[in-house]
């Protein structure tokens, strides 16, 4: 699902680019399982492909990397940022979100889940033809 006709949709003017309420954001990141979470990891900024789902208002990522499970067991300040675009339509959208990452806990697949919240939307938009 792109959201290529939502009627809470702000313009950026030339740009194309419209940004999306907090409803729309929520809605587009269920519609998908890959993101990327960005981190420092000693001082220096690394980007992470992950899997997530939405559990109500939180995003539950599968931390299976060393420095995802360090980050969730320290609360660590991230951004996950998913995204999609269209073949067919070229329209694209982008959610982040920006927060700390907690509650580092072990599942018996031997993968680490942790959690960010949704409150922390810092960014949410979509770029494509006006509706």
């Amino acid at each position: 699902m792109i959201a290529a006709d939502h009627a809470d949709v702000t313009c950026d003017g030339a740009a194309g680019i419209r940004e999306l309420d907090r409803r729309a954001c929520l809605a587009l990141l269920a519609t998908t399982d890959r993101a990327r979470v960005a981190l420092s990891n000693q001082a220096l900024p690394v980007i992470v492909p992950v899997r997530y789902r939405l559990d109500g208002v939180q995003i539950v990522i599968d931390a299976c990397t060393g420095i995802l499970t360090a980050a969730a067991s320290g609360g660590h300040i991230v951004c996950l940022q998913a995204d999609v675009t269209d073949p067919e339509t070229s329209i694209a959208w982008s959610v982040a979100v920006t927060g700390p990452l907690r509650g580092a806990e072990w599942h018996a697949d031997g993968t680490v889940v942790g959690v960010l919240d949704t409150a922390s939307i810092t960014g949410c938009s979509v770029d494509g033809p006006a509706s």
